[in-house]
């Protein structure tokens, strides 16, 4: 991949920190919540982390090669996600990537979570929204692990 990766909404760092070690990749991780951060900072010192906001991005357009959205658009009111996916588009340069986990069922709907209100996505939603943005869906999966609400995942390329 060229460019670093960025993962948004990076939590306490863990994917982040996974990420460039297993692929050598420099990992920019970001957040919203100061919390997150300074656990993030305690646990993987040497990953570089950044505040931020999913709807402004503060990146340069075309500037990392990757972007990581594990789970990290679930509480984003649904009205916000296509502006989103558009600002993750803005800074992938061609031929970037784009990995989003989600939780999977009927799209746009709320459902409690222990943050705050969290919503569901279906493949085909987020598949509609990630193609109005430039992206090409390469890959949608999910899965049904015991006790937990179904999860799903998918790959997008940004072709310029």
């Amino acid at each position: 991949m060229a460019g670093p990766v960025l993962d948004v909404g990076c939590g306490p760092g863990h994917w982040g920190d996974l990420i460039a070690a297993e692929s050598g990749n420099d990992v920019i991780g970001l957040d919203a919540s100061c919390r997150f951060l300074s656990a993030a900072r305690r646990g993987f010192p040497s990953l570089r982390l950044v505040a931020g906001d999913l709807e402004q991005l503060p990146f340069g357009d075309d500037s990392v090669g990757g972007v990581l959205a594990w789970f990290s658009l679930i509480h984003a009111d649904p009205e916000a996600v296509a502006s989103i996916l558009g600002e993750f588009t803005r800074v992938l340069r061609p031929t970037g990537s784009l990995l989003i986990g989600y939780f999977e069922g009927p799209a746009r709907e709320p459902f409690d979570h222990a943050v705050a209100t969290a919503y569901y996505w279906s493949a085909d939603a987020l598949g509609e929204l990630l193609r109005s943005c430039g992206l090409t869906v390469q890959r949608a999966s999910a899965r049904q692990d015991p006790g937990i609400r179904r999860q799903g995942d998918l790959t997008a390329i940004f072709r310029s």
